[in-house]
Parts: C-alpha cells; structure tokens; sequence
C-alpha cells in the first residue's frame, strides 16, 4: 500500500500531538499530588512578610479561627479557650515582636494575612512555636510556604536545627513528617492546669 507524504505528515503531527497532551496531563497530576510544586508554581501572588503591630488584631483573628478546627475532637473546648486566651493576649505578642530572638512572619495574599508563623531562637536550634492558616486556606501550599520561610531564616541565622512540637492527634504530623521532619519522642508540656501531649520534632537542615 503507498502511503501519500502528505498523510505521513497528518500521521506525525497528529502523533506528537497525542504525546504533548499525554505529558500535559501527567504533569497536572504530578503537580495536584505534590504541594511543593504547587507553592512554587503556582502561587506566585503570595508573599512572606516581618509581622508588626498592625497584624496583631489578624493574628489573633485567625487564630481564633483555626484552633477551634484543628483541635476539634483532641483538645477540649476549655483548653483551647483559655490556651488561646493566654498566648493571643495583645500585649504579649507585641512584646514578641520587639523581642530580636522572636521572628514572626505573615503570608500575604492579595492584600489579605492568610496565615501566620512564629519562631524563636533556643540554645542549640531554632523553635517554630507557631503556625496556623485560615481553615480555608489548608491544603493549598502555604504551610509549605512558611515552614520554608523559617527554616531558611534558621540558616540566616547561623542554625541548622529547627524544633518544633505537634499535638499527638493533630493532622498537622504528617505535614511535618513530608517536610523532612522526625518524631523525637512525646512530650507532656504543662500549661497553666492543663497539659499539652505532644511529639516533638527536628529537622536538620
């Protein structure tokens, strides 16, 4: 059978064309299974910034809206309102933010604070003591994004260690652990009449 040129073109053309869409589709589900390429490649309108005083009324804002759904079910109601009503006094985050071992950072995005996270300098390592997201915002590369931010402002700092600790029941343990975190053990952390049961964590950088 004599096959004309001109359908050996269509042929090829129509080949390479199956080939470019089967490699657009794998990366897609490449890039929907791996946040890291998500937060790169994607969010590019973010932005990591020092927090100042004019975040505070934010920062306690989501707060308030996080821990309630992060610690649905593993921490009781009471705990959680006095814990918060403890750490998210105005005054004392402002007294964080004037302290030079305490870094505090806010991710923007189109002008809005989405999140937040909170690090301070120990002996031996650096701490990351918070980080929280508006609930509508998890899963979508910004946790990668700040942990990131503080891990490389660790180094800046001349540390190679962050430490930091997560609840035993808290969803955010397997974020840690894909971020190249390990399980240090338990810790029972008292906290006014209550405690908090948790791992701690390390990452060497």
């Amino acid at each position: 059978q004599i096959i004309r040129r001109e359908n050996v073109v269509d042929v090829v053309v129509d080949n390479l064309a199956r080939l470019a869409y089967y490699f657009f589709i794998k990366v897609i589900f490449t890039v929907r299974k791996d946040n890291s390429i998500l937060s790169s490649s994607f969010m590019t309108g973010s932005k990591i910034l020092p927090a100042t005083k004019a975040h505070i009324p934010i920062i306690i804002e989501i707060a308030f809206e996080s821990w309630p759904v992060a610690y649905k079910g593993i921490v009781e109601d009471a705990q959680i309102t006095y814990m918060l009503q403890e750490i998210y006094q105005p005054e004392k985050i402002a007294a964080q933010l004037q302290n030079p071992d305490h870094h505090f950072f806010v991710l923007i995005e189109n002008d809005i604070v989405l999140g937040y996270a909170q690090s301070f300098i120990q002996e031996k390592n650096i701490k990351l003591s918070k980080l929280y997201l508006r609930p509508s915002c998890k899963g979508k590369g910004y946790g990668k994004q700040l942990i990131e931010h503080v891990e490389a402002n660790a180094l800046r700092l001349g540390y190679s260690e962050v430490e930091l600790c997560v609840n035993r029941g808290n969803k955010a343990f397997d974020f840690y652990e894909h971020q190249g975190y390990q399980n240090c053990g338990e810790i029972n952390i008292p906290f006014g009449p209550y405690f908090m049961t948790d791992y701690l964590m390390r990452k060497q950088l």
